[in-house]
């Protein structure tokens, strides 16, 4: 009996493990805008197909669960492009990566791949990576838009084997530079090239320690030539012992693009403006304007500043920047129109999008109209509420108070008017103890929802008075004559 016990208990706990319940997270309250799908066992965790979407319904990433653990293929998209491509694809076991991985950029083109072993690359590693071909023409620098190269990793580490590792341009297939290791060490004669084949420099290492180098103008001429081991340094002289005036401005621009690479934008701006490069000058000022304002949160102001460049120029930097940035900038720029629509400000919302739409990706710029419009019906249905609750409010007072002359008269002579309740004093006054309650909760209330509803309930209360017969009218006098809380008051008045 006690083994047929524990193997329905056995038999239930594994039957629970399995179950799939399809579960569905939203980015809203109205559950209109899905974020997740995905299947959990009946203990709440992740049991089977995993997809997620972003804010304007399209699939960003897609995958397993087993028991709560990712497991098997995960796919990320993106969407920015226009169109859905994949970002990279990983493979998972018991949570963590292990076994293949692929890195994509510019949607299609593989940037890195290789093997994680308990979530730490192992094995060799191929990357292509952007070149930046730092003063060659568009002539000298042809085939040289990428790298390609190799790593090895052992467990996260990266190890160099003994012999030889060589660098490529991409597409042309020329090599880039040629290296040695030995015992993990730089040894030897390292060499550089230029994307035509022209070399750009060599480096003598010793034990890891660099002894001697050369590098060399797109011209030949040689630029810097130091020996470490004698002191021997020649640094871009001409034959008649001038500077190299061209050198230095060059010298300049590539340390300008290493700040620019580093995005130290101001750092950049004052190189090419000492470079004399006056358009390089102006996109590091626009540039440096946009990460400020990024970093105090003003993401307008920033996108302004970022979306111009990217306009205007072609760098995966300044993309990298803008793909930063957009959604930073949306996700301010929604909660200031959804804040202006809570206000029912349709004017203030049609402004803010004049000034932002060139800055919008279409499929965002198509949600908005929609909300000013629907802002202001909403203010529109406000007035007329108001102006309906007003008017009921209004014709109550002047239907239940009378003036009527008395016999007294005030000191011209004239009859001294009193005020008289058709359906009685108390009924009057009690009920009106709970109209301006409700009138002022109305007319103080800033959120509109709620102001809404006060409108209502004060315009029902109005409808439920009005029907009182003229039966209950003393019944109810005698009831609330010594009756204040407004609570027994709208209990015996039923609203």
């Amino acid at each position: 009996m006690k083994k047929l016990t524990t193997l329905l208990l056995l038999s239930v706990w594994t039957l629970s493990a399995h179950t799939q319940i399809l579960k569905k997270t939203y980015y809203d309250i109205w559950e209109k805008n899905v974020h997740e799908v995905y299947y959990a066992n009946s203990a709440g965790y992740g049991n089977g197909s995993y997809k997620k979407y972003d804010e304007r319904g399209a699939l960003i990433e897609t995958g397993a669960y087993s028991n709560g653990k990712k497991t098997g293929e995960w796919v990320k998209y993106v969407t920015y492009t226009g169109k859905r491509t994949v970002s990279l694809k990983e493979t998972y076991k018991d949570d963590k990566l292990n076994g293949s991985a692929i890195y994509y950029a510019d949607g299609d083109r593989v940037m890195s791949k290789g093997s994680y072993l308990e979530d730490e690359k192992h094995g060799t590693w191929q990357y292509e990576n952007p070149n930046e071909t730092y003063g060659l023409s568009d002539e000298d620098a042809k085939g040289a838009k990428y790298l390609k190269f190799s790593k090895h990793y052992d467990k996260g580490k990266e190890i160099h084997p003994d012999g030889e590792e060589k660098i490529y341009y991409s597409p042309s297939g020329q090599v880039c530079s040629v290296s040695n290791y030995i015992g993990g060490n730089k040894q030897g004669e390292w060499k550089y090239y230029f994307p035509n084949g022209d070399l750009s420099g060599t480096e003598l290492y010793d034990g890891g320690k660099l002894v001697m180098a050369k590098y060399f103008h797109p011209n030949k001429q040689l630029k810097l030539y130091k020996d470490w081991r004698n002191g021997y340094t020649y640094e871009g002289y001409d034959e008649n012992g001038n500077p190299d005036q061209e050198t230095l401005r060059q010298q300049k621009i590539i340390t300008a693009k290493a700040e620019f690479e580093k995005k130290n934008f101001n750092e950049a701006a004052e190189l090419f403006t000492a470079a004399s490069a006056k358009d390089d000058a102006k996109t590091m000022q626009n540039l440096a304007k946009g990460k400020a304002f990024s970093e105090e949160k003003k993401y307008q102001s920033s996108i302004k500043f970022i979306a111009y460049e990217n306009s205007r120029v072609t760098n995966p930097i300044i993309q990298e920047m803008y793909n930063e940035i957009y959604p930073l900038f949306i996700t301010e720029f929604d909660a200031k129109m959804n804040k202006l629509a809570q206000e029912l400000d349709a004017e203030a919302m049609d402004t803010e999008l004049k000034e932002m739409i060139s800055y919008l990706k279409k499929e965002d710029a198509d949600r908005y109209p929609p909300m000013i419009t629907k802002a202001k019906a909403s203010l529109q249905e406000q007035i007329d509420i108001e102006k309906t609750a007003m008017g009921l409010y209004g014709a109550y007072l002047k239907d239940n108070v009378v003036q009527k002359k008395t016999i007294l008269v005030d000191d011209k002579g004239q009859p001294i008017m009193k005020d008289d309740y058709p359906k009685g004093e108390h009924l009057y006054l009690k009920s009106k103890i709970i109209l301006d309650k409700y009138r002022m909760s109305f007319l103080t209330e800033n959120d509109w929802g709620k102001r809404k509803v006060l409108g209502n309930k004060l315009i029902e209360a109005i409808g439920i008075l009005n029907k009182i017969p003229e039966s209950e009218w003393k019944s109810l006098n005698k009831s609330l004559k010594k009756v204040d809380d407004p609570e027994q008051i709208k209990a015996i008045l039923k609203i």
